[in-house]
């Protein structure tokens, strides 16, 4: 069976110069668990410690993202799904070149993900 080397995944989106990830949301996990727990082609799953009151799980999402694609903490918002666990989150500046074609940046990313999953 022929399987195509490059697959649309689709938790990545591209609206002008943000990248817009699909993520679902585990709060209260150990600290040894908080980060990239797995990715899909449907979505990114994260792990925080923060419970989800007051935003704090949110900033916390928004620090693992920031750090995990090492861009400003301002860089990176909750475009949708403030108050639930599958969020919206885009980031302006990800730390690839905007010049290559859609694929190549997403392979890039999907990488850097990849790479980040706690083991």
């Amino acid at each position: 069976m022929f399987t195509a080397p490059y697959q649309k995944i689709s938790f990545i989106k591209y609206v002008g110069n943000r990248v817009l990830l699909q993520c679902h949301i585990k709060t209260g996990v150990a600290m040894v668990r908080s980060g990239i727990i797995s990715v899909s082609d449907n979505q990114i799953k994260i792990g925080v410690m923060a419970q989800p009151r007051d935003s704090e799980a949110n900033s916390e999402v928004c620090r693992v993202m920031s750090e995990l694609f090492k861009c400003p903490r301002s860089d990176v918002e909750i475009v949708r799904g403030h108050k639930s666990r599958v969020k919206r989150l885009a980031i302006s500046q990800i730390g690839v070149k905007w010049g290559d074609n859609e694929e190549k940046i997403t392979t890039e990313i999907r990488k850097k993900l990849e790479q980040a999953v706690i083991k």
